[in-house]
């Protein structure tokens, strides 16, 4: 799975003609949430927590397809997160494109 993106600008205002976009690596975790409640006729605070499903894929910026192929380092990468839902690199994907609706699949 990738996807590809015209005129793709970097950080630095490069612009690649056809970036290819591959996501590298995915992390699912279930983090604490802290949260602070106060008590009925007080001024105490209560710490209660709650799990949360947490999910990010690390995605890389090749110059095109043919870079990628020939194991070329990526130009840039970057982080998202994600909801999940079932698949986690479909829905990775399905980020991706809600970022960059632009984006076509390879």
């Amino acid at each position: 799975m990738a996807l590809k993106i015209k005129n793709f600008e970097l950080p630095d205002g490069f612009i690649l003609e056809e970036a290819y976009l591959k996501v590298q690596n995915i992390l699912i975790q279930n983090i604490d949430i802290e949260q602070l409640e106060t008590v009925t006729d007080s001024d105490d605070l209560i710490t209660t927590w709650h799990t949360q499903i947490q999910s990010k894929a690390n995605v890389y910026v090749f110059a095109d397809q043919e870079a990628r192929k020939n194991r070329v380092p990526p130009m840039e990468w970057f982080d998202i997160e994600f909801k999940l839902i079932e698949n986690p690199f479909v829905d990775s994907y399905n980020r991706i494109k809600e970022i960059y609706p632009i984006a076509e699949d390879c």
